[in-house]
Formats: structure tokens, C-alpha cells, sequence
């Protein structure tokens, strides 16, 4: 199986438990790590998002404004059902889609490949979200995938671009005790001017994975780190500067919005 398969499997079993777990609740089920959202909110964000990614791979799309619209339904059984169609049409559009084919996305990768990783990841966290909005005990996500969702955010998601000026303020080791995947991260802020967009970015909060100095280690399975930086999770053990670890945390969520 290669890692593509991999991928693609997690998507459609998360996604799969997703809609097992959300499908008995409604709108009055509060989702714990999204105080803000109800269930059906949260079956609504992933049938968005999931429809959203399939429309890009189907279609090849390098426009994001070029999507079709999807309107919210406003009965939870109906958001179930928009799901499905999301949820279908997204595995779909992926299996046939070569990863190497070029779609629009908010990376630098711009390839299909991007998009299965990517939505790999989203349908395991909403998968907790969904076991925490029911009351039940969350699955470990695999260490493989844990690593590769540490990974992702402090490599993707974090970083700095090559027209940015990175000013340090601390660092942080993390360290994966089951598969022995170890990251550090300089933490600090990036100012600059985006060539592409003439935007201007002034002191950005960010971090940059590379050799350095840390004061603070954050250390525990990679599943439970991948959540810890996801913000659903604190069953990691922090030693050292416990402000400069969260301050990872926080500049995690600050990017993940």
C-alpha cells in the first residue's frame, strides 16, 4: 500500500465514523473542543469542506471562487445527507484524480497530492470532534498518521517564506516517544512585503523547524501531540519553559484559522 492509499483510507474511515458519531445527535450536542459550534455545525463544516476539495480535484480547479456554492440545510438529517454526497464525491474525485495533477490549493504545493494529505488530516481531527461532541472516549489516532500530522503543521502550516525577514524569540523540541520522530521549533515573528499579493506583513508570528537552541520540550505519542497542537488534547508532558510551549501552541492555532 503506498502512502496515497494510506491517505485515502484514513478519509474514508474517519469520515465514515465521523457520520456514525454525529448521526444520533442535533443541534442542541455541544462539540467540547469547538465550544462555539453545535453538531450539526460541525457535520456542516467538513460536508463544506469536503465538498469544496472534491469540486477543486474534480474539476482541476485554479480558482477557489470557481467552486459551487453549497447551501446549508437547516434540519440535521439533511446536513447528514449533504454529507454523504460531500463525502462521496470528494473519495471520488480523489481516487481518480493522479496526485501529480496540478489544482489550485493555499500551499505552495499546488498538486492533487496536497489535497489527500490535507483532508486526511481534517477528517481524523473532526472525527474527535465528533467523539467528544457524543461523549465518548477518543480514539488514538495511528502514530503513523500523528507524525505526519505533527509534521504538516510545523513544517506547512508554519514556516517562513524566502521574502520574509525571521526574527527568533525561543525554541521548543518536540518529541514523539512512539515512533521517535523528534521536530525543533524556532519560534518567531516574520515581516516583509509578499510579492505575489503586495500584502505586508508586519511582526507575523510563525516558527520554523531547524537546528537551534529550546527551552522547553513537549513530549508524548505522536498521535496525542498532532491533537495537543490541534488544541484537543493536553495529554502531553511538558518539561522546561512551559510558556514558550504554549506560545507554539497558540501560534499554531493563530495559523490553523
Amino acid at each position: 500500500m503506498t502512502q496515497w492509499d494510506r491517505y485515502k483510507r484514513t478519509i474514508a474511515e474517519e469520515s465514515d465514523r465521523f457520520r456514525a458519531l454525529l448521526a444520533p445527535l442535533d443541534s442542541s450536542n455541544r462539540v467540547p473542543s469547538c465550544p462555539e459550534w453545535s453538531a450539526t455545525d460541525l457535520l456542516w463544516h467538513l460536508a463544506e469542506v469536503q465538498h469544496f476539495w472534491g469540486e477543486i480535484v474534480a474539476r482541476r480547479l485554479d480558482d477557489p471562487d470557481a467552486v459551487s456554492p453549497l447551501d446549508r440545510p437547516d434540519d440535521h438529517g439533511d446536513c447528514l445527507a449533504l454529507f454523504d454526497a460531500s463525502s462521496e464525491a470528494l473519495r471520488a474525485s480523489l481516487d481518480a484524480a493522479p496526485t501529480t495533477d496540478t489544482v489550485w490549493t493555499w500551499s505552495h504545493d499546488q498538486s492533487v497530492g496536497f489535497v489527500v494529505r490535507r483532508q486526511a488530516h481534517e477528517a481524523a481531527v473532526h472525527r474527535v470532534d465528533a467523539e467528544l461532541a457524543g461523549g465518548h472516549p477518543v480514539t488514538p489516532l495511528a502514530p503513523w498518521l500523528g507524525a505526519d500530522g505533527v509534521a504538516e503543521l510545523l513544517i506547512d502550516f508554519l514556516g517562513v517564506p524566502p521574502w520574509g525577514a525571521f526574527t527568533r524569540t525561543g525554541g521548543v523540541h518536540v518529541n514523539a516517544t512512539d515512533t521517535g520522530d523528534q521536530w525543533t521549533v524556532q519560534l518567531g515573528s516574520v515581516s516583509g512585503t509578499s510579492p505575489a499579493s503586495g500584502k505586508s506583513y508586519d511582526d507575523l508570528r510563525t516558527g520554523l523547524v531547524t537546528e537551534g537552541d529550546f527551552s522547553a520540550t513537549v513530549s508524548g505519542t505522536a498521535g496525542n501531540l498532532d491533537l495537543w497542537l490541534w488544541g484537543r488534547s493536553n495529554n502531553v508532558r511538558v518539561t522546561g519553559d512551559a510558556g514558550v510551549a504554549a506560545e507554539l501552541r497558540a501560534i499554531v492555532e493563530e495559523t490553523t484559522q
